[in-house]
C-alpha cells in the first residue's frame, strides 16, 4: 500500500494511483500530458535514468506531443530515452498530481514494459544522463525522485 499524498522536495504532490481499465480512462477530468513507464526485468529489477536538468533519478517517460496517444508518447519516449522498444506495455493506470508553479492539477499515464535479464539499454537523447537497473525491493538511486518512486512501487506490485 502506497501512503498518498506524496509530496517531492518543490511541492509537488502525487495524490492518487488509480487502476480504471485504459479504455474507460476519463482523461478529461484533468490533463494527461505525461505518460511514464516503469521497465521491469526478469529478475525484478526496475530501470532508472539520471535526469540531466533535475539532477534526480526518475522513471522514464515524458510529455505527449499533439495529437499522441499517451500508449504511443510512453513507447516513443521510452525509446528515446533509453534505446528500449516496447511492442507490448502493459497498462497500470493513472497518476494524479496537485502541481506548483502553476498551480494545476494533471494526471499521468502509466505503463509497464518488460525487459530481458540481457537487455541493453543506453541513454540515447541526451534527457537521461545515466541508466541503472535497480534489484526488486531496493530503494532508487540517491537523490531520486519521492513521486516516481511511489509510482514505481504501485505499478510494480499491483495485482495482475
Amino acid at each position: 500500500m502506497i501512503a498518498l499524498p506524496v509530496v517531492d522536495a518543490r511541492g509537488q504532490s502525487l495524490v492518487a494511483l488509480t487502476h480504471e481499465p485504459e479504455s474507460s480512462t476519463d482523461l478529461h477530468a484533468a490533463p494527461c500530458p505525461l505518460a511514464l513507464v516503469v521497465v521491469v526485468r526478469d529478475d525484478g529489477a526496475v530501470l532508472w535514468g539520471c535526469n540531466a536538468w533535475r539532477g534526480e533519478w526518475e522513471l522514464p517517460g515524458g510529455m505527449r506531443e499533439p495529437g499522441e496517444s499517451p500508449r504511443d508518447a510512453a513507447r516513443r519516449e521510452l525509446g528515446e530515452e533509453t534505446g528500449l522498444v516496447a511492442d507490448d506495455l502493459d497498462w497500470r493506470g493513472l497518476a494524479r498530481f496537485d502541481l506548483r508553479d502553476p498551480v494545476r492539477a494533471e494526471l499521468a499515464a502509466v505503463y509497464v514494459a518488460r525487459a530481458s535479464a540481457g537487455a541493453e539499454v543506453a541513454p540515447a537523447d541526451g534527457e537521461l544522463l545515466e541508466l541503472r537497473w535497480v534489484p526488486d525491493g531496493d530503494a532508487p538511486p540517491v537523490p531520486a525522485s519521492a513521486l516516481d518512486a511511489a509510482i514505481a512501487a504501485w505499478a510494480v506490485r499491483r495485482p495482475r
